[in-house]
């Protein structure tokens, strides 16, 4: 599963970095925030998950919207955002 090992390249470095920073609780926290607001409503998901809306309009709205969680957990989902791995 070439998803699967990707996914957990990210989270290795995510929990990283996260650990260097002494939040890995905070971070997993702003992380689960996230998905669970992706989840909570269907057009938000449709939003984020379309192909045929523009990365830099996603991460425009993920800044705007999310602008309150860690640096680290923002940065982390604007990186997925812009490698298409949202």
């Amino acid at each position: 599963m070439p998803n699967e090992a990707l996914a957990r390249r990210y989270a290795t470095a995510i929990f990283q970095l996260a650990s260097e920073a002494g939040e890995v609780e905070g971070i997993g926290s702003d992380l689960h925030t996230f998905v669970a607001t992706l989840a909570a409503d269907e057009d938000v998901n449709r939003f984020f998950r379309s192909p045929a809306v523009d990365r830099a309009e996603k991460a425009a709205v993920i800044a705007g919207a999310f602008d309150r969680l860690h640096e680290i957990a923002l940065h982390a989902i604007l990186l997925l955002v812009a490698r298409s791995r949202l």
